[in-house]
């Protein structure tokens, strides 16, 4: 993905995180539509499952994420960071622990149904 269609949709992201603050959009669920392909590019399906894990296992810190989910701890903590980025969690910290959070309750995933060639 080049620079300007990164910038793009992470304005989109954002445009998205405001309607929903503005009471605009339901502030409870996200809806990650999968067709796209810059979208595919940032929700992979490890960033998804550590999207899906910080939902239902609330509380956990960086490294517990890490343990659970059987990746370097290093991994888990940039995808959060780019997670963070786009507004789907928070990172409150507790001295030096910090427990990522989700800013929504539930993801709703839109499928990339496309036959392959």
């Amino acid at each position: 993905m080049n620079r300007k269609n990164a910038k793009k949709l992470a304005d989109g992201i954002i445009a998205l995180s405001r309607a929903q603050d503005a009471g605009l959009l339901p502030n409870h669920v996200v809806i990650i539509d999968l067709r796209d392909k810059g979208i595919q590019k940032i929700f992979t399906p490890k960033r998804l499952d550590l999207l899906n894990f910080v939902l239902k296992r609330k509380g956990l810190t960086v490294t517990e994420l890490a343990q659970k989910l059987g990746r370097p701890k290093e991994a888990v903590s940039a995808d959060l960071k780019l997670l963070l980025k786009y507004k789907l969690i928070e990172m409150p910290r507790e001295g030096r622990i910090k427990r990522p959070t989700p800013t929504f309750k539930m993801i709703q995933l839109v499928p990339n149904l496309a036959m392959p060639a």
